[in-house]
């Protein structure tokens, strides 16, 4: 018998409050029984870290959003680079109006990283990397460069002393 089946048989029996605690019950009962996994919780802290860095919203409770992003990644899997693209879009573009975010909760719930397309992003990164010259091309250039700007300042400072100033 499913929640729903047992509520509605005891809905006649029951009176309005004791129905709404039943189901309150319930549905801390639905909480509990979910079991992060070491990778789960790993990859949980890595989201919650990165969107601190965007706001100290107080009251936005930890454990209920774990539990929710442990519910959705079982029901349907995503990256967590993935997450991390859409909580830097969701709260980085709205910088300036820190009291419109939603809790983690919320965003997790709602699976708000799928408004940003990561693969587009993905693309995009990867096209620009392929224009981009080999950092082994660059950094000899600027290491060269800036030896001969201190070999050249040594020699000024070399005459300077040689003439007594």
């Amino acid at each position: 018998m499913t929640d729903a089946e047992m509520i509605a048989a005891l809905a006649d029996r029951l009176n309005p409050e004791e129905l709404k605690a039943l189901a309150g019950r319930l549905k801390q009962k639905k909480r509990e029984e979910i079991k992060p996994t070491p990778k789960e919780l790993s990859d949980f802290e890595t989201i919650w870290n990165e969107r601190k860095k965007f706001t100290k919203r107080p009251g936005d409770p930890k454990k209920p959003a774990l539990l929710k992003y442990c519910r959705q990644m079982r029901e349907k899997p995503v990256s967590v680079e993935e997450i991390l693209y859409g909580i830097r879009n969701e709260y980085g573009v709205r910088k300036d109006r820190p009291e419109f975010y939603c809790q983690m909760e919320t965003f997790i719930n709602q699976r708000r990283w799928e408004n940003y397309d990561f693969a587009k992003a993905q693309a995009a990164a990867r096209r620009i990397a392929q224009q981009v010259p080999q950092a082994s091309n660059v950094v000899p250039m600027r290491a060269q460069h800036k030896t001969a700007f201190l070999i050249e300042w040594e020699r000024q400072q070399a005459e300077k002393k040689s003439m007594g100033g």
